[in-house]
């Protein structure tokens, strides 16, 4: 008797989820993503991220090669170096990032969280179910796993993997002795547009560069995200979904 194809249940549509999605179809593994969001557009997706070449190779190795593409043409550039000063904006040291590497799979990639997460829905209509608030998981003996949802559906596949977050409902049950740890700082964060007027007042090397300011207490961080020239070609029909988010 042949043994059932394998199917993956991932609670949690973000950029975890939805990477593994697309490098288990990519393969040829029968995968389902359970996101709570009503639709992609939902809420704001936050700030812009950094892949560093470890986070290159995984996704070149999950992605089709047409969206690896389409991310890099879209993906701007975080600068050369990552520079470290004072409250003085005095230079305490520098370090450069990737020097002259021009292989992509190896490069970093500065790119919007909410154009990458479109991007990673790109041909998975029939894989993501939206408006799926998970609540419980049981397991079904040789069946595997079925995940249960607010809305009363449920769902069963062989494994089930828990993409949801900090506070994460598939593992608090699988390790409820688990707990959040609560850090004692406060992050705030903000975008500023960088124009003639603002580039005016913004001394030079911040304008290009990752930075870490240091003061005496806390601390400041800085990055200027630049498109690269490749970037503002005309983007073709396939890449029309995925606007550059300047």
């Amino acid at each position: 008797m042949s043994r059932p194809e394998l199917h993956v249940i991932i609670v949690g549509g973000g950029i975890g989820g939805l990477c593994l999605a697309q490098g288990l179809k990519r393969n040829g593994v029968s995968v389902a993503v359970y996101e709570r969001d009503q639709s992609p557009d939902t809420r704001l997706q936050g700030y812009r991220l950094n892949i560093e070449p470890v986070g290159s190779r995984a996704l070149h190795a999950c992605l089709p090669p047409e969206l690896w593409n389409v991310l890099v043409a879209t993906a701007g550039d975080s600068g050369p170096r990552m520079g470290v000063f004072d409250e003085q904006l005095r230079e305490l040291m520098q370090k450069d990032e990737q020097g002259a590497v021009v292989d992509p799979t190896q490069s970093h990639h500065v790119v919007s969280r909410s154009t990458l997460r479109r991007l990673l829905l790109s041909g998975l209509d029939d894989v993501v179910r939206f408006n799926k608030q998970f609540v419980r998981y049981e397991l079904s003996g040789s069946e595997g796993v079925t995940a249960f949802f607010s809305d009363g559906t449920s769902a069963t596949g062989h494994v089930l993997v828990g993409a949801d977050g900090s506070r994460s409902r598939v593992r608090s049950q699988l390790l409820p002795s688990s707990r959040e740890v609560q850090v004692p700082a406060i992050g705030i964060g903000g975008k500023l547009p960088i124009t003639e007027e603002t580039s005016a007042w913004l001394p030079r090397h911040l304008q290009s560069t990752k930075n870490m300011i240091l003061p005496p207490a806390d601390f400041l961080f800085t990055a200027a995200f630049r498109q690269r020239p490749t970037a503002r070609q005309q983007p073709t029909a396939r890449q029309q979904p995925f606007p550059i988010d300047s």
